[in-house]
């Protein structure tokens, strides 16, 4: 890998040390999101990459286009946002390699936790639906860049949730883990819907407020203030919310925890004053394993990914219903008792299972 670009995870972050924490994390960014013309590095570091694709996405914008690169910069670097790969990759190379699919991009929940560890530790719903809201604005942008051939909707998700809910000296199998991801999903659609009123307003309205809408709306519990704009001038995308699996980014996010996953162990992370919230996420995220291959701990496993999926398919968009993660595929006993778990819960029944863990090939 040329021009490692990442910092020991035990060496305090000074303000021009780079913003890695991981080696594989540098390995991803390296493999798959650095741009490369005729065998030319152009993206020297990381932050040359946010500017590129920034600069890109901010193009769009009719006004203000200055303050939107800055606002996009701001989130990518703080590793707040990360929009979908194909944009990552080829965002200002010269070609748009996006059409077609529904575009994603996903918010680092981890990095939205303020005083980890402390006695106030706590989650910033506010900003967290304020970047939420940033990010249809940044697929937007890009679906009319690639002519709206990707304006097929939108999924945007979450990384790093289980490493917030340690950073917050939570359990992720336990009441008060669910309540903060029954928090982060509604704090999740409150921003993706206000941005899609904001853009109808700005670009035009592109998908009706249906009855299926209001009553979606009504059920989320969403702000009166969104509910009113939305009937008074429209909406500019309807479905927005979705939970994928979304291993490269997770890992180029210093190595957070995919979507949903849990982390590997029980205990909690020893956090030393004035740590690096980022750095204790990411140095305690290791995919889970069932110990000693033990059915019974794959099955607690299991059930506690289900019950945070119910915890949060209310304020979701789309089923909650990628796989889960597993040390190893359960029996088939094991798998039917899964499903008719999630189907108790109000998930998709069907129960698919996914290995850990990704690594790069460079």
């Amino acid at each position: 890998m040329s021009n490692l670009y990442y910092r020991s995870p035990g060496i305090a972050r000074s303000a021009a040390a780079s913003p890695f924490v991981e080696a594989a994390a540098v390995d991803a960014w390296d493999a798959w999101f650095r741009w490369r013309d005729h065998g030319v590095l152009r993206d020297l570091t990381v932050d040359a990459t946010w500017d590129r694709v920034a600069a890109t996405l901010a193009a769009a914008e009719l006004h203000d286009a200055t303050t939107w690169k800055r606002r996009f910069v701001d989130a990518f670097s703080a590793w707040q946002l990360l929009p979908d790969e194909r944009i990552l990759a080829t965002a200002g190379t010269g070609k748009v390699g996006w059409h077609g699919d529904a575009l994603a991009a996903v918010l680092n929940v981890a990095a939205f936790v303020r005083a980890p560890s402390a006695l106030h530790g706590s989650f910033d719903h506010a900003t967290f639906e304020d970047v939420a809201a940033l990010a249809v604005r940044a697929l937007d942008n890009a679906a009319g860049l690639a002519g709206n051939d990707a304006a097929r909707g939108f999924r945007i998700g979450i990384v790093g949730l289980a490493d917030a809910i340690a950073l917050l000296d939570l359990d992720y199998d336990g009441d008060e883990g669910r309540a903060l991801a029954a928090l982060v999903a509604r704090s999740l659609g409150q921003g993706c819907r206000r941005a899609s009123s904001q853009l109808a307003y700005e670009r035009g309205v592109t998908a009706p407020c249906s009855e299926a809408w209001r009553a979606r709306a009504l059920a989320q519990e969403v702000a009166t203030d969104i509910a009113d704009a939305a009937e008074r001038i429209g909406i500019r995308h309807d479905r927005l919310t979705a939970i994928d699996s979304q291993s490269k980014l997770a890992l180029f996010a210093n190595g957070v925890a995919d979507a949903l996953d849990p982390l590997s162990s029980p205990t909690r992370p020893e956090h030393a004053p004035g740590s690096d919230p980022q750095r204790i996420a990411s140095a305690h995220h290791r995919p889970i394993r069932a110990a000693q291959g033990s059915s019974v701990d794959c099955a607690k496993s299991v059930a506690a990914q289900l019950k945070l999926r119910a915890a949060m398919r209310r304020w979701i968009d789309e089923p909650i219903g990628y796989p889960l993660l597993v040390d190893s595929e359960p029996s088939k006993l094991q798998s039917e008792q899964c499903s008719a778990m999630a189907e108790g819960l109000g998930l998709p029944r069907q129960v698919g299972w996914r290995r850990p863990e990704l690594r790069v090939h460079t």
